[in-house]
C-alpha cells in the first residue's frame, strides 16, 4: 500500500520490521514464514530498478521453496495461505471469503495453528455477523464452533474471548459470556478489539454503565496504544446514543479526545485513513453530515476499497440530499 502511495522507503522500512520482527517471534521456524517477505522484497526492488538485490530475494524465495517443500506441484506453502488470508481480511470486506479460503487451506496442512485456528474464526465472525447480526439461532454456527476451538488451542486470546461471548448472545449462554468478558478483559483489557467488543457487549446487555467505563479506559489510554485505532473510535459511536442522553459532558468530552488522536496520527501521516474516518464519525455525530462527508471521501483517496467507508459516505450522501429535497 506505501508502495502504491509512492511512499516507497517507509514500504521498504516495514517489510524490513516485518523480517524482525518474525525472526524474532518464530525464531527456528521463521525461515518458512520469510517467504512472503522475500518475495515482497524482490517485488518492490524489480520495481525500483535494482534487479541483483530483486534476484537475491528470489533466490531465497527458491532456497526456503528447496528445503521445505509442499508435497504438491500446485500447493503453497500454509505460512504463504495464512498471509494471502490476512491480506485478503484487511484489504476489504469484499474479499471476506478469499480469506476464509486461505485460512481454510492453511489450517488443512496445520490443523493446530494457533494463528490461523484465530485467523479463520475471527473471518468466520465478521461474516456471520454481516449476515445475521445479534439474530437468534438454534444451534451453534460455524464460527461459534470454531471460536471454541480456537480458544482450545490458545485459551487467553482475549479477542476471541468477546467475539464467542457476542456468539453465544444468540443462543442465551449468558452466564458463560458473561464469564468469557470478564476474562478477556483482565488478559489484555487495552487492546482496541477488546474494547470494542466486549463495549458492544455490555450495551447488548444493558450494562451501560460497564459498557461507557470500557470505552472511556481506551479513550484515556489511546495516546500511548500504537494499536489505537478506527475499531475503537467503531465502538465509541456505536455508543454515542446512550452516552448523549446520560452524560453530554462525558460524550463531548469522548468526542474531543477523538479529534485530538485523529490529528495527532494525521500529523504523522496525512495519508492516514482511519484517523480521516474517525474525524468524518466525529462530524457526523456532530451533526455536521457535509463535513463528514468530506472527511470520508478524503479516507477512500488513501483507501479506496474500505467498505465502512464507503458505505458511510452512501449514507451520508442520501441523507444530504434529503435535507436539500
Amino acid at each position: 500500500m506505501q508502495y502504491l502511495q509512492d511512499q516507497r522507503e517507509e514500504a521498504l522500512s516495514l517489510l524490513n520490521q516485518s523480517e524482525e520482527t518474525i525472526r524474532e517471534r518464530h525464531g527456528d521456524e521463521s525461515e518458512k514464514r520469510l517467504i512472503v517477505t522475500y518475495g515482497d522484497m524482490a517485488w518492490l526492488k524489480y520495481h525500483d530498478g535494482d534487479f541483483a538485490q530483486s534476484q537475491s530475494y528470489c533466490q531465497k524465495v527458491e532456497d526456503i521453496l528447496v528445503k521445505y517443500p509442499t508435497g504438491s506441484s500446485g500447493g503453497l506453502l500454509p505460512e504463504v495461505y495464512g498471509d494471502q488470508a490476512w491480506t485478503y481480511f484487511k484489504v476489504s470486506w469484499s474479499s471476506l471469503s478469499k480469506a476464509i479460503d486461505c485460512f481454510h487451506k492453511a489450517l488443512e496442512v496445520q490443523r493446530h495453528d494457533t494463528e490461523w485456528n484465530a485467523g479463520y474464526a475471527i473471518a468466520l465472525f465478521c461474516r456471520e455477523q454481516w449476515v445475521l447480526g445479534n439474530k437468534q439461532e438454534d444451534e451453534e454456527s460455524k464460527a461459534t464452533k470454531q471460536l471454541r476451538f480456537a480458544l482450545e488451542i490458545n485459551p487467553n486470546n482475549a479477542v476471541l474471548q468477546c467475539m464467542l461471548a457476542l456468539k453465544l448472545t444468540a443462543y442465551k449462554k449468558y452466564e458463560e459470556a458473561d464469564g468469557l468478558v470478564n476474562k478477556a478483559l483482565e488478559n489484555d483489557p487495552d487492546n482496541p478489539h477488546v474494547i470494542r467488543h466486549s463495549g458492544n457487549y455490555l450495551h447488548n446487555r444493558n450494562r451501560l454503565d460497564e459498557a461507557i467505563d470500557v470505552l472511556k479506559r481506551g479513550l484515556r489510554r489511546g495516546d500511548q496504544l500504537p494499536s489505537f485505532n478506527y475499531q475503537l473510535f467503531s465502538a465509541v459511536f456505536s455508543l454515542q446514543g446512550l452516552l448523549m442522553p446520560l452524560k453530554k459532558y462525558d460524550w463531548r468530552q469522548c468526542a474531543q479526545k477523538l479529534k485530538q488522536i485523529a490529528k495527532k496520527r494525521l500529523s504523522r501521516n496525512p495519508g492516514d485513513g482511519e484517523a480521516l474516518a474517525l474525524l468524518g464519525q466525529v462530524a457526523r455525530a456532530e451533526g455536521d453530515r457535509k463535513e463528514a462527508a468530506l472527511f470520508y471521501e478524503e479516507a477512500l483517496n488513501y483507501d479506496k476499497d474500505n467498505e465502512e467507508y464507503l458505505s458511510a459516505l452512501c449514507e451520508l450522501r442520501l441523507e444530504l440530499q434529503g435535507s436539500s429535497d
